[in-house]
């Protein structure tokens, strides 16, 4: 919402903001009152930082919470992958920058520079032709964005690197389809690691 309305370039501010997560704040899923008030006090802390640190109204938002549908195709079988991407920039020149919010321990940039899902919003944004993808991949940054301790890690992928990433892709699909693993489509579905090559998640 807070970004929709920079889109629309109306008047924001921190306190907005502040009252956009109350708005939006979901009461369900905490085991006791205590902890939804250090959870919701913690929220606003890291949006105050956000705000103050990183927050830069003369970037270009072009879409937030974006989801994707992309076919991959490789050694004659198409894949399907799909997610949602919390947000892209727009960079100037035909560049965009994919930005995801996380919270927890930071990665190391080794890490970052290897991860499955930032490769996947690469494949996405390269492979799909309507805006705001369809970006050649030299023209495409990737970046975890970390409210704990308001880290932004950014990396890049090759088009050697994604065909790698495709031939990992490949193999996780293969090892699902072939174990005794059924997907339930619960909400604990948010949380697993391999939701982007899932159909019952991704037909939800």
């Amino acid at each position: 919402d807070f970004y929709q309305l920079v889109k629309k370039k109306e008047k924001i501010s921190q306190n907005i903001l502040l009252d956009l997560l109350e708005k939006n704040w979901q009461k369900e899923g905490y085991t006791s009152k205590k902890y939804e008030i250090e959870m919701m006090k913690r929220g606003k802390n890291y949006l105050t930082s956000y705000f103050e640190k990183e927050f830069n109204p003369n970037i270009k938002t072009l879409v937030v919470e974006q989801p994707f549908t992309a076919s991959i195709s490789l050694d004659g079988r198409m894949i399907k992958i799909g997610g949602k991407i919390d947000r892209i920039d727009d960079l100037g020149k035909g560049k965009i920058e994919i930005i995801d919010y996380k919270t927890g321990r930071i990665p190391t940039q080794r890490q970052v520079d290897t991860d499955l899902q930032l490769s996947t919003y690469a494949l996405a944004a390269s492979e799909i032709d309507e805006p705001p993808f369809g970006r050649n991949v030299e023209d495409i940054k990737l970046s975890l964005y970390y409210f704990d301790s308001q880290q932004k890690i950014t990396t890049t992928r090759t088009t050697d690197q994604l065909l790698e990433k495709k031939k990992e892709i490949l193999g996780w699909v293969t090892k699902i389809e072939t174990s005794d693993f059924r997907c339930s489509g619960n909400m604990l579905c948010n949380n697993c690691e391999y939701k982007m090559f899932c159909n019952v998640y991704n037909t939800q």
